[in-house]
């Protein structure tokens, strides 16, 4: 059979994993500046609205899969416009 490495965890641990993952990229990317990188990056904030939108829905909606669908196309706006905004800040001065 398939051995993986995942570990169980319940819906709402999880759902709760995803914000603290989402938070964290958000909280590095404010310190990115400060550690020498361009100010502009911070336009990758333009994903935080997504991303917000993202895991609270997840978080209310963690049991019910058919309602998990939209958070991935919101997950996956937030990832699109926070690489974008942030390789802008990178190109642009």
């Amino acid at each position: 059979g398939v051995q993986t490495c995942a570990l169980p965890i319940c819906r709402r641990r999880a759902s709760q994993i995803f914000a603290v993952v989402m938070a964290g990229a958000f909280l590095w990317l404010a310190v990115l500046p400060f550690l020498g990188c361009p100010f502009g990056v911070w336009g990758g904030f333009a994903g935080l609205p997504f991303a917000c939108d993202a895991a609270w829905r997840l978080s209310r909606e963690c049991n019910h899969t058919r309602a998990i669908i939209p958070v991935q196309a919101h997950t996956l706006m937030g990832f699109l416009t926070f690489a974008a905004g942030t390789a802008l800040g990178f190109v642009v001065p």
